[in-house]
């Protein structure tokens, strides 16, 4: 799916949740990689690199000064899903450290979770976990607001 098609979804009265929720977790992926084209940052998905032991990222977003290693989760609503995403950001973590070590970035380097059924945006550890439908205007704000949000 394109953001053509995304957009005419939208315009037909389809709220973007309700149009993701139609998609698998490949095309979640590629929405999120869209959303970060969008704002300007150059996109790869499936980052798979080995640093000790075989890592991938779902999608790295660069911009002028910035990398965004971002972990996608398109889960439906179940038990146990905070502490599913407490382990999720811990690995991100763990998966952003490898990457700066393997790639010897000079660039300021984020970790971020995007999901599907979140409500709000919230941090675990500092790592911000923003909902699809939010990820737009929390990337607009990120320049002005990324110093406060990852307690740099």
């Amino acid at each position: 799916m394109d953001l053509n098609e995304i957009k005419r979804k939208s315009a037909s009265g389809k709220e973007l949740e309700e149009i993701i929720k139609e998609e698998d977790w490949k095309e979640f992926e590629a929405i999120v990689s869209k959303i970060f084209e969008e704002n300007d940052f150059s996109i790869k998905r499936n980052l798979r690199f080995t640093e000790g032991r075989r890592f991938e990222i779902d999608v790295v977003a660069e911009s002028f000064n910035e990398v965004i290693c971002v972990d996608c989760k398109k889960w439906s609503s179940r038990p146990g899903k905070t502490t599913a995403l407490k382990y999720a950001v811990r690995n991100q973590i763990k998966r952003v450290e490898a990457f700066k070590n393997h790639f010897r970035i000079k660039k300021e380097i984020y970790p971020m979770i995007v999901t599907f059924l979140e409500e709000n945006i919230s941090f675990e550890e500092n790592v911000p976990i923003v909902p699809a439908w939010k990820l737009n205007s929390f990337l607009t704000n990120f320049y002005e607001l990324k110093d406060s949000l990852y307690n740099c």
